[in-house]
């Protein structure tokens, strides 16, 4: 069995409480940084929904993640999927690349 010797002991205790200490520190700055949003989503009919995505792609002049656009236009992410593929299979608007 190795012999520990307490300045070793003393010297590992000093850098593991710097590093807690470094890390509580992280986690608050996390904590301040991060921030609840509530979204309220609108009820549009479908038609409606996918009429109001194509016209936000095509003026927006670029690319758009489906999370973009479901947050921009306050529509639940599930149906702008859902329409967006439908736009892309009916080649009104293309995929990004």
């Amino acid at each position: 069995m190795r012999e520990v010797k307490q300045e070793d002991l003393v010297a590992t205790g000093q850098a593991l409480l710097r590093r807690v200490d470094q890390l509580e520190r992280d986690v608050a700055a996390l904590k301040d940084g991060a921030s609840e949003r509530v979204v309220v989503l609108r009820e549009l009919t479908r038609g409606e929904a996918k009429a109001e995505i194509l016209d936000l792609l095509q003026q927006s002049g670029e690319d758009l993640y489906f999370s973009d656009i479901a947050e921009r236009l306050q529509l639940d992410l599930e149906l702008v999927v859902e329409l967006s593929l439908e736009l892309m299979r009916e080649g009104q608007v293309e995929p990004a690349d």
